[in-house]
């Protein structure tokens, strides 16, 4: 399985979203959360399957709209 890393500034965001979706309905957080682990674990598994940045430089390109 391989590792999946992340710029900086996504935990912030992440946290962001977090507060966010808690503030629309209790639980809603940490739902969000739970797919977010889940679309992680999908990636580190299948990373074969994601377009390369750059060659062999190891780092996947990959739209938000494949996290959620």
């Amino acid at each position: 399985m391989t590792n999946v890393y992340f710029h900086p500034e996504v935990a912030r965001d992440i946290r962001e979203s977090v507060v966010w979706y808690e503030s629309q309905a209790k639980g809603l957080g940490g739902g969000f959360i739970n797919e977010l682990e889940s679309a992680y674990a999908a990636i580190a598994e299948l990373s074969g399957v994601w377009p390369q940045f750059g060659k062999g430089s190891g780092v996947i390109t990959l739209p938000a709209s494949h996290l959620l």
